[in-house]
């Protein structure tokens, strides 16, 4: 089954963005596949799918800390999803988690090291997260208020 996912193969201006299928994964050990609902989008998205000059010099100083990271960052770094909040359903529960089921529903993150951005991204119909990147939805909270309260309550805290 395909999914449907924003990407972009290339630094730059909005155009560069483009609707894709994708193949659908399966949720891995300690993970929950969802069914997004929404996504909130953060002035950090824009500057990682724009290759803003200083999340640039971000990654190579946080590669520089984390050799490793080097190594990593010279596979393919394209194509790469957009957006990091999101709010949805648990569609599916992987191996080994507890405290989530079918049915819940859920608001997140995906969370990685800064100015490194992710290869995935929350702007598509169905993700496959961690299950400590995310957090029940309260009932009195509607979908969007909730997909925007990621990296907006992270930066508070």
């Amino acid at each position: 089954m395909s999914v449907q996912a924003v990407q972009y193969d290339r630094f730059g201006p909005v155009e560069n963005l483009k609707l894709v299928s994708v193949p659908g994964e399966n949720p891995e050990e300690g993970q929950v596949k969802i069914a997004v609902r929404a996504v909130g989008l953060n002035p950090v998205d824009y500057k990682i799918f724009e290759g803003s000059p200083q999340l640039k010099m971000l990654s190579r100083a946080m590669k520089i800390r984390n050799p490793r990271r080097w190594f990593e960052s010279k596979k393919s770094q394209f194509p790469r999803g957009v957006g990091r909040d999101f709010s949805g359903t648990v569609l599916e529960v992987g191996p080994g988690v507890s405290g989530y089921h079918v049915g819940d529903d859920v608001f997140g993150t995906i969370v990685s090291a800064p100015g490194l951005g992710t290869k995935r991204g929350s702007l598509a119909t169905e993700i496959c997260v961690n299950t400590g990147d995310i957090a029940l939805k309260p009932a009195s909270i509607d979908f969007e208020h909730a997909a925007a309260m990621g990296v907006a309550a992270l930066t508070v805290g």
